[in-house]
């Protein structure tokens, strides 16, 4: 059972008394049948106790808002050209992670963001176009599309496959100011899988799009499909 404060306790039944007074508009967000702004708030303030003035205040609140307008920065993730980042708790330089700490600028505090998650499907369509925007010239990529050859996989849960990781930071003054950002992409092309499979004719893609990090591999020219 939901239990109400006296102040949206007393908006409830004020809102139940206006109903049957007033002409009524269907808000979807919320549920609820409630009159119009002008019929709520065209009494005069002599015609109300402070207590039901401020619920007929309230009652306005419920019916204008949604939660559709809720600002980014009233929750943790923060949204960029349509892509949502899920925003640390400050940080101070020693709770970065060791990768990067000796080389992020000096900042009273940082916050890391971390691309949210994406489904299986998502993320393998966010992938492919960035591939074939950047080998579309490259025939043996060309040809792994025609004959479904290329696999792609995200980078973590690729076994040997090692400094993937990238990192995205934004940094912080003493006031809360934010002051600038600091950018690393992984350097995963030095892992021995990386290598070995190079060894083996296949060519592979690596890196991070959207701070979505990927790998991804199909034959060589030379190699038979």
């Amino acid at each position: 059972m939901t239990s109400l404060s006296p102040i949206n306790s007393t908006a409830q039944t004020a809102l139940q008394l206006f109903q049957s007074a007033a002409p009524a508009a269907t808000n979807a967000t919320t549920g609820l049948t409630a009159p119009t702004g002008s019929n709520l708030l065209n009494f005069g303030s002599s015609s109300l106790s402070a207590k039901a003035s401020e619920a007929m205040t309230r009652i306005a609140q419920i019916v204008s808002e949604s939660p559709s307008q809720t600002p980014d920065s009233e929750s943790n993730i923060l949204t960029r050209a349509g892509v949502q980042y899920e925003v640390s708790e400050a940080l101070s330089r020693d709770e970065l992670p060791e990768r990067i700490r000796g080389d992020v600028p000096a900042a009273a505090s940082y916050k890391m963001l971390t691309r949210v998650d994406v489904s299986d499907e998502e993320f393998e369509a966010i992938v492919f176009d960035n591939l074939k925007e950047q080998y579309t010239d490259d025939p043996s990529f060309q040809k792994a599309l025609a004959e479904g050859t290329l696999t792609i996989q995200r980078a973590e849960n690729v076994d040997g496959l090692e400094l993937w990781e990238t990192y995205h930071v934004q940094m912080f003054n003493e006031s809360g100011g934010h002051i600038g950002e600091y950018w690393r992409g992984g350097a995963p092309t030095t892992s021995e899988l990386y290598q070995s499979r190079r060894a083996e004719g296949l060519e592979q893609a690596v890196g991070s799009t959207n701070q979505l990090s990927y790998y991804a591999y199909w034959p060589g020219q030379d190699m038979e499909a």
